[in-house]
């Protein structure tokens, strides 16, 4: 037995792509076989009605309330572009073994043993945390994983952000590469550039991202499968800096913001 294996979120990105890669992959001799479901832990137990009315309160003077609540505007258009572009939300394909853990615990031995116990030929990664090398090794051919950007430049977490601030519109795009223990560093397989404007902002463009991954990651897998990709190894001397989400603190978003509201110059 050998086939495809999928490390995702319960996100419309993580269905999606896996009913795109069951849909490639159906009638191959590598089917998508596994998904690993990883769950966020659910939210602490309602307070008191008095403890909310106060801080309800809190917030409607709160300059952070109000920066979440544009930010929490800018998301759901860019989720319903996505859907859009996606189609209705889908359950989970069918023929497929799923196993749903905490998000913190997709390194557990239990959880690499039971990835490793379908012999998948590769593992592609949607939005989860750093994959540790157990689980890399899993895969006989290579752990495959998508990134919002250009790659060499602007390695890490929600870096469309960090193109927008820094008015680097020309990295904007979706990488797919190799899973190594360096922070995305792999051999590239894939690229697809993004005509994006500063006025699209970093939600926008990662919307964009993940629907061009619903047609490019399939792609790419079912290369690697046929022994055809071709790998482009990552410049060594690249920009460095990884960015990380907890870099993306409120005074950053005012700045995107701004940017995005700014009028081009006649």
């Amino acid at each position: 037995m050998s086939g495809v294996g999928l490390i995702t979120g319960d996100t419309p990105l993580g269905r999606h792509m896996a009913l795109r890669l069951a849909t490639a992959l159906s009638g191959t001799d590598d089917p998508l076989r596994s998904v690993l479901v990883l769950e966020t832990p659910p939210p602490e137990p309602r307070r008191g009605l008095l403890s909310r009315v106060a801080t309800r309160l809190k917030r409607l003077v709160s300059k952070k309330h109000r920066l979440s609540e544009v930010v929490w505007g800018y998301e759901r258009e860019a989720r319903q572009v996505f859907l859009e572009g996606a189609g209705p939300l889908p359950d989970w394909p069918e023929g497929c073994d799923i196993r749903r853990v905490p998000r913190p615990e997709v390194n557990a031995e239990q959880n690499v043993s039971w990835q490793a116990g379908f012999a998948p030929k590769v593992i592609v990664l949607t939005g989860t945390p750093i994959i540790r090398e157990p689980m890399l090794r899993a895969a006989s051919l290579g752990v495959l994983n998508l990134h919002g950007s250009l790659l060499p430049d602007y390695r890490g977490t929600r870096v469309e952000t960090w193109q927008v601030r820094n008015g680097d519109l020309d990295k904007a795009g979706l990488t797919i590469h190799y899973v190594e223990p360096g922070i995305d560093t792999g051999d590239i397989i894939a690229q697809v550039p993004q005509a994006a404007k500063a006025s699209d902002g970093p939600w926008l463009m990662r919307a964009r991202n993940q629907l061009n991954a619903l047609d490019a990651m399939p792609k790419a897998v079912r290369v690697v499968l046929a022994g055809t990709a071709e790998r482009r190894r990552q410049d060594p001397d690249a920009n460095d800096r990884t960015y990380r989400y907890s870099d993306i603190t409120p005074d950053v978003l005012h700045e995107v913001i701004a940017t995005m509201n700014r009028k081009p110059a006649p």
